[in-house]
């Protein structure tokens, strides 16, 4: 049926665009259609022309004055024409309308569809029938031959004494193809049929996921099994009970839905700190002065993704607050020029200063407890004996950048004593602030205070904080030979080796795949590998701007999450 869609589509686009190289544009013509030319009608002011065998009419517009625009069109029509042709018999229904429609595994030798006796139909009223029941051979022919329709009154009066139903749910997913008779028969004779048949309306995702047969109204072309891709059904017992979310080639399955993340109707969930105890752990892989990688397992997702909220907003840092600009003459604005500074990550000990009083008077406000002073003096010169003929700023100019390293600590009080061996400097040197040229300088005073991340980003002491999921590789069955070569090349370099000895797969670290499904494109590997993650296995990345060791820094996030803990319980509310 596609096929001669298509050459049909072919014929006519060939057809109209000989006629229109042969005759080009009729002047004008009483006919109001014609092979290859147009016609004039409603006084002159209605064309219409023949483009891939429809009718184009152009009512109040511009018309094509030569052959070169009239064979563009022709490319147009023909490019639409294909689209919709593709859509209608290549492409399901899932693709197009984003449906969650499990997809059944077909046997080599079609033994379960001989033996659960599934077929889906549609009747020759339009309305979609699936009956289940044992198959006769010429039923199970015609079944994998092409689509046998069979009228609802037929299935009414036969014989069959097994379930029918009328899936209309599938139809609607089909958005009727503009066909209105089928919408009217749905809404009206839809109804009655299904109340005499005792039969129930089923969704799509409680629908047989064979898609052997497929819609026989106008409009819809028949699809082949070999265009849908391979996919792997999961269900919540093969994925260990719910601890499993499951990675399938167009969804993710398994997820929880409940008031309740990660429990199930049976087990016991009460919290006991003993099974806690017994149960977390903390696996640390890699721990270097701006990186830490490390595994928490066995804990609620809630818990996991507090740590990182923590501590991307609530742990405090010190930044520049306040710019005091007394000379600016260079091509940056004093705004700018403030916010560049104030997103330099500082090497300053957070538990050294004290917290702003916002309800002190503001002459008062700011002293050496809780504010670091830094000055940025800088003024660009010339060089006097930079080299002869050198085009480079840096030989010929003094001063001619502006790096974070020219910003100076001023210690104020007893701030010289507190950080005489651990002086205020930017944790990147070479932070380039602005460039100036002979004449131009740069002289203000910077005011530095705590902050939160949830107040302004400047404040929060990780660059990044994120987690994911320990991927999960189940193979179901031996993969060996080439396929097992072909198999490894799936995963990115040390998820899959080899065994040198049987010539098997194996998984040698899950940890290193980024789960990219490319496996489950392939159809020789549906059913011999299971895709997911771990529920309650997270793996922790964390990097810091260079103010706090990152240990530091989640050490911090358990103790801001313990105080949150400690108000909640000592709330008189919550009480």
């Amino acid at each position: 049926m596609i096929k001669m869609s298509f050459r049909g589509v072919i014929f006519m686009n060939l057809y109209c665009g000989l006629m229109h190289l042969i005759f080009g544009v009729y002047s004008k013509s009483p006919s109001s259609s014609g092979g290859g030319g147009g016609g004039s009608s409603n006084g002159g002011e209605n064309y219409r022309f023949l483009h891939g065998g429809l009718t184009v009419q152009f009512i109040g517009e511009r018309l094509p004055f030569n052959r070169l625009e009239l064979i563009v069109l022709d490319i147009i029509v023909f490019g639409i024409q294909l689209i919709l042709l593709h859509l209608h018999g290549v492409v399901g229904n899932e693709e197009v309308f984003d449906e969650d429609k499990e997809e059944q595994e077909v046997n080599d030798g079609g033994e379960e569809n001989s033996a659960a006796g599934v077929s889906s139909e549609r009747a020759g009223d339009g309305s979609a029938v699936r009956y289940v029941g044992p198959l006769s051979s010429s039923s199970l022919s015609s079944l994998q031959g092409g689509v046998e329709e069979i009228p609802l009154s037929e299935l009414c009066n036969s014989n069959h004494t097994e379930e029918a139903v009328i899936d209309k749910a599938r139809i609607e997913g089909d958005g009727y193809n503009g066909n209105v008779q089928l919408l009217t028969i749905d809404l009206i004779d839809g109804i009655k049929k299904m109340m005499n048949l005792k039969v129930n309306i089923q969704n799509s995702r409680e629908s047989s996921g064979l898609s052997t047969s497929s819609s026989t109204f106008p409009g819809a072309f028949p699809r082949s099994l070999k265009h849908q891709p391979p996919t792997t059904t999961t269900t919540a017992k093969e994925m260990s009970d719910n601890n499993i979310v499951g990675i399938e080639y167009n969804r993710v399955t398994n997820t929880s839905s409940t008031d309740f993340p990660g429990h199930q109707s049976s087990g016991d969930y009460s919290w006991d700190i003993e099974k806690f105890k017994n149960s977390f752990d903390i696996k640390i892989t890699n721990v270097s002065e701006r990186v830490a990688n490390f595994d928490l397992i066995h804990i609620d997702t809630s818990i996991a993704n507090a740590f990182r909220r923590i501590m991307i907003a609530e742990v405090p840092s010190v930044a520049v607050e306040t710019v005091y600009s007394f000379m600016n003459t260079s091509v940056i604005q004093d705004e700018v020029l403030a916010h560049r500074i104030g997103l330099i990550p500082l090497k300053v000990d957070p538990d050294s200063l004290t917290w702003v009083d916002k309800n002190v008077d503001e002459n008062d406000r700011y002293t050496e407890d809780n504010t670091i002073v830094l000055s940025l003096d800088v003024t660009c010169s010339k060089n006097p004996h930079a080299p002869k003929n050198s085009t480079n700023p840096n030989e010929l100019y003094r001063n001619s950048n502006v790096y974070a390293k020219d910003l100076k600590f001023e210690p104020q009080g007893s701030q010289l004593e507190k950080y005489k061996d651990n002086p205020v400097v930017p944790t990147d040197p070479n932070i380039l602030l602005a460039k100036l040229r002979p004449g131009q300088e740069i002289s203000l005073r910077a005011h530095c205070i705590l902050g939160i991340g949830a107040d302004h980003a400047k404040f929060s002491p990780v660059a990044t904080a994120s987690y994911r999921l320990l991927p999960v590789i189940d193979i179901k069955e031996p993969i060996t030979g080439e396929l097992a070569k072909k198999f490894q090349k799936c995963f990115p370099p040390g998820v899959i080796e080899i065994d040198s000895n049987k010539g098997e797969a194996y998984v040698a670290d899950a940890r290193k795949d980024t789960v990219s499904r490319e496996v489950l494109r392939h159809p020789e590997f549906n059913g011999k590998v299971k895709l997911g993650r771990q529920r309650d296995y997270f793996i922790f990345q964390v990097e810091s701007t260079g103010a706090m060791s990152p240990e530091e820094i989640f050490f911090k996030s358990v103790r801001v999450l313990k105080n949150k803990a400690e108000y909640l319980r000592k709330c008189p509310i919550g009480q």
